[in-house]
């Protein structure tokens, strides 16, 4: 049903992951922290889960302002999502506000810690939408949202430093930079939808953790539960 094929920046080798390391799930959907559960690579929660419109110059700001206002004023008891002040929406929020915030606290301070350390960072963005949305096929549309990963790597190399890689799937070829830390792996579908709920995403959603877990040799299991929302 799918395939893909990887490509790296023309000065660099295979990828191969390094031994210390730590996944960041980073949009634009909550695709990206299902498919890490799935390949046995997502152990804890972080800010950029579960989201929804979470373009990379969306989430590049969201950091360079450290997070400020990340949890809207607007969330309430009862709601199963809620849109921040930076247009994304945060989904699968509890329902219980109070608990909601708490662990959004946390995970926004697990995310601090994670970028102080000397673990290698890989940033998992897996771009879902060209699969049943036809706007998203759109080139322009398409390499304006990598045109914002290419703006996003800048700005962390920048502030940083250059122990991370971006783990990046896609169904478009795109020109990588020759100093590019980006990872991409282009997706080759059967067949393309024309709405989410008669697409086979649920099948593409396991082909990138079955991906992920090759590439780091750790253990694939299809099963969540609703404890993937907690911590």
């Amino acid at each position: 049903m799918f395939s893909y094929t990887e490509h790296v920046a023309s000065k660099k080798i295979k990828f191969v992951p390094t031994n210390n390391y730590t996944i960041i799930p980073f949009g634009h959907r909550c695709t990206s922290a299902i498919a890490c559960k799935m390949a046995g690579l997502r152990n804890f929660s972080l800010p950029f889960d579960w989201i929804n419109s979470g373009y990379p110059y969306k989430l590049q700001h969201v950091m360079m302002k450290d997070f400020k206002n990340y949890i809207p004023d607007e969330y309430q008891d009862n709601q199963e999502a809620v849109m921040n002040k930076y247009d994304i929406l945060l989904a699968h929020v509890n329902k219980n506000r109070d608990a909601g915030v708490t662990e959004y606290e946390r995970r926004i301070e697990r995310f601090r810690n994670i970028m102080k350390d000397d673990s290698t960072k890989y940033f998992v963005c897996i771009y879902e939408d060209y699969l049943y949305n036809t706007m998203h096929r759109k080139k322009y549309y398409h390499n304006n949202v990598f045109n914002g990963i290419l703006e996003f790597e800048k700005y962390y190399k920048t502030n940083y430093g250059d122990n991370f890689n971006i783990i990046w799937f896609d169904f478009i070829k795109h020109k990588i930079p020759d100093d590019s830390n980006i990872i991409l792996y282009v997706v080759d579908p059967d067949k393309l939808y024309d709405d989410f709920e008669g697409s086979s995403y649920g099948a593409f959603r396991e082909f990138c953790g079955m991906t992920l877990q090759k590439i780091f040799n750790t253990t694939f299991s299809a099963y969540l539960d609703d404890s993937i929302f907690l911590n």
